[in-house]
């Protein structure tokens, strides 16, 4: 009978490579990023333009120049004329 010759092939072990970078405590951060969300820290008249204050903020302008917007159609001379031509 023929013996095999077994090719044995070396084997690299990566699991002794050291860290390179520290690994940051990514509960710590997604806490940081929240609370600079909130800013829950400031009373309302201090928080920057950002965050949650950002959005009220957005919300609050777009709410004003549509009411404003709708009084003014309401209000102004073409609306009314155009409705009496219509009629």
């Amino acid at each position: 009978m023929a013996e095999k010759k077994i090719a044995h092939r070396k084997r690299l072990d990566f699991s002794k490579i050291p860290a390179t970078i520290k690994i940051p405590n990514l509960i710590e951060v997604q806490k940081r990023s929240y609370d600079r969300f909130l800013q829950m820290d400031k009373l309302p008249s201090e928080r920057d333009e950002a965050g949650l204050q950002a959005s009220f903020s957005l919300y609050s302008r777009s709410k004003i120049s549509a009411r404003s917007r709708s009084l003014n159609s309401l209000t102004s001379p073409s609306a009314t004329g155009s409705a009496s031509a219509a009629i």
